[in-house]
């Protein structure tokens, strides 16, 4: 059975987005937003390390099954509760996410966003700074 929201025997349920476009879904226990690398662990068990350098954003998700035709609404419904500012970002491969932010800074490895659709897969993404092309504050 899947772990949703919590810690089971592999750790957090993520998907690792890398700089070159390729994909892992996969489990972490030690992704510390301030260390260079952290382990991974894929579905049948297999371990690995992975340097945050290489990486665009670390999305925290609810399953690992998703939906693949699904596409998350930029934007924020009205009855939304937010916490942070509102950020529009643009990454460097022309992927755009809308959420909010409670710390940003470009002296980070990255940032954490919430995404905006409440109906979202990914409940956090900790977004790799310089895979930042742009960032603006959505009023």
């Amino acid at each position: 059975m899947e772990n949703t929201n919590s810690i089971g025997q592999f750790g957090l349920p993520i998907v690792v987005r890398f700089k070159d476009g390729h994909v892992m879904k996969c489990f972490t226990k030690d992704f510390y937003p301030n260390k260079d690398n952290f382990h991974i662990t894929s579905e049948d068990g297999v371990t690995h390390i992975l340097k945050i350098s290489e990486l665009k954003a670390i999305f925290f998700v609810k399953s690992l099954k998703g939906d693949k035709y699904r596409r998350d609404k930029n934007r924020f419904s009205v009855t939304s509760k937010v916490a942070g500012k509102k950020v529009g970002i643009k990454f460097k491969d022309g992927e755009k996410l809308v959420g909010t932010a409670l710390n940003y800074n470009t002296k980070n490895k990255g940032f954490f966003v919430t995404p905006a659709d409440e109906e979202s897969n990914n409940e956090k993404v900790f977004i790799i700074s310089n895979a930042v092309e742009k960032i603006v504050f959505v009023p």
